[in-house]
């Protein structure tokens, strides 16, 4: 197993709680020196995982290699390069320990999602580059990006019922990617939300790691705006960096693919507006909402918000006395800061200047996200319930053997399906089934030829000579006597 497998296949081993300490996630989380942000185990750390022990031997290995060499010049910078390696390779191994926390956050959510809660994924794209319908090489260069914002929202009609899921979509002209941006974003999408959706009382939100998220500006400055909607902010969820936002990556994509396709209409796209116009050609896209927004120029002057040791924290929930903070979700009882110590505004963010509205129609509203079915599987779907019965590996393994067609493309998710709706619906949801994968067939041909190398015998073709010693004649009258008859009798057992 190579170095980059064994790190992607860490999400399969690591559990809240486990007797291997690198696999423990309340273990590796806790801060030795914070009460509040320790989880204590229940159980001893007596197992050893073969694969990170390895992975130890190995850097061992290397080190004891590098310091060995004659040239002292040679040897500091080798030195010096396998130490920053070193680290890399255990900042990644616990980014990945990370990831499964924080994930469980967003799964938490959608468990108890109902028609009066949404869960919010927000999250910057890439600024979109102006393109023509034909367009000269001398074009190509000095573009201007027009930033663009994406909000998922996610809700269920009951908790028992399926997602349903709706994008909205803010552009602006030039705008700084801050937090006075992103309250006056979240202040709009909580209206909107409200105007669609009266029942709404609450929402979750899930962002990653950008400064303009994580920062006391955004987290303390959401509460005023949803105080003035009726809409309360229940929680904020930090994912670690580079992970968690899939949903919102995955509408991008389904936008600029839609771009694309009104550009090779014959069609430019070089300003807000005709992105707008884009986004909204052809009947639109199911469940995008697309707004042409700016923001005011006075609220460039907001005071910021300090809040020390802010950086260290990834989860906040809302209390009337305050905002309480973890470091990694679930991992202790968590710190409560008062709003008295927190050096807050209590002015609500500025609204959005809304310069083109977006088209109402149903398409753009929220869709359920749920798989199509054919009479075959719903033929079929009583005949699975009523056989339901608790996960284990050998379930594992036979979803692992389905012929479906759709793979999960996360890494050691052993979940296929037969429908490009269903794996968007998995997607969408993000509960990953992760297990050990198959071996190759080169594996299975490795593993059967050492076997029969250590322990197994075969059978091999062998001879046994018989002598024959009469007279025979030659044809001419003389005999040899001494002619030999070479006959081949049985076969023998012998080690390989």
């Amino acid at each position: 197993m190579t170095f980059i497998q064994y790190v992607l296949l860490l999400k399969v081993h690591v559990a809240m709680d486990s007797e291997v300490a690198d696999h423990c996630q309340s273990f590796a989380l806790s801060d030795p020196d914070n009460g509040l942000f320790q989880r204590k185990c229940n159980h001893d750390h007596v197992k050893i995982c073969c694969e990170c022990y390895k992975l130890n031997e190995v850097l061992a290995d290397i080190e004891i290699a590098c310091s060995k060499l004659v040239s002292e010049e040679e040897r500091e910078d080798t030195m010096c390069m396998f130490q920053q390696a070193k680290d890399d390779v255990m900042a990644w191994k616990a980014h990945q320990l990370r990831s499964v926390n924080q994930d469980q956050a967003k799964f938490d959510v959608l468990d108890i999602l109902n028609r009066d809660s949404a869960l919010l994924v927000m999250d910057w794209a890439m600024k979109y580059l102006p393109r023509k319908f034909r367009e000269s090489q001398c074009d190509l260069f000095a573009k201007r990006g027009i930033p663009w914002h994406i909000t998922v929202v996610l809700t269920r009609p009951d908790q028992s019922g399926p997602l349903e899921k709706q994008t909205i979509v803010h552009v602006f002209q030039s705008c700084p990617q801050d937090s006075v941006a992103v309250t006056a974003i979240l202040r709009d999408v909580l209206a909107t939300l409200k105007e669609q959706r009266p029942e709404l009382e609450k929402v979750y939100c899930k962002q990653d790691n950008a400064g303009c998220y994580h920062c006391g500006s955004t987290i303390v400055g959401s509460t005023p705006a949803s105080g003035e909607l009726g809409v309360k902010v229940e929680r904020f969820d930090l994912s670690d960096p580079q992970g968690g936002k899939g949903e919102a990556d995955r509408q991008a994509a389904t936008i600029k693919g839609h771009i694309g396709i009104y550009l090779n209409e014959g069609h430019d796209v070089n300003s807000p507006a005709q992105m707008k116009e884009a986004i909204e050609s052809n009947g639109g896209i199911p469940g995008v909402s697309v707004k042409y927004v700016k923001i005011p120029e006075l609220s460039s002057n907001n005071p910021m918000i300090k809040w020390d040791g802010i950086s260290t924290l990834n989860n906040f929930q809302f209390h009337p006395r305050g905002v309480q903070a973890w470091k990694a979700y679930k991992i202790g009882p968590g710190k409560l800061f008062p709003w008295s110590d927190i050096q807050c505004d209590s002015s609500s963010p500025c609204p959005l200047e809304v310069l083109e509205s977006p088209v109402q129609t149903q398409r753009s509203r929220f869709r359920v996200v749920r798989a199509r079915q054919d009479q075959t599987s719903t033929g079929s779907k009583g005949l699975s319930s009523s056989c339901q019965h608790s996960e284990s590996i050998e379930d594992e393994e036979a979803m692992a053997q389905e012929s479906g067609i759709f793979s999960c493309p996360e890494e050691s998710c052993i979940k296929t399906f037969q429908r490009s709706s269903a794996l968007q619906a998995h997607l969408d949801e993000g509960r990953h089934k992760y297990a050990l994968e198959k071996e190759t067939l080169l594996d299975k041909a490795k593993r059967g030829y050492a076997a029969k190398i250590t322990g197994e015998r075969i059978q091999v073709p062998t001879s046994s000579l018989t002598w024959c010693s009469g007279p025979t004649s030659d044809g001419m009258g003389t005999e040899n006597s001494q002619e030999e008859n070479h006959v081949f009798t049985g076969t023998k057992e012998i080690p390989y």
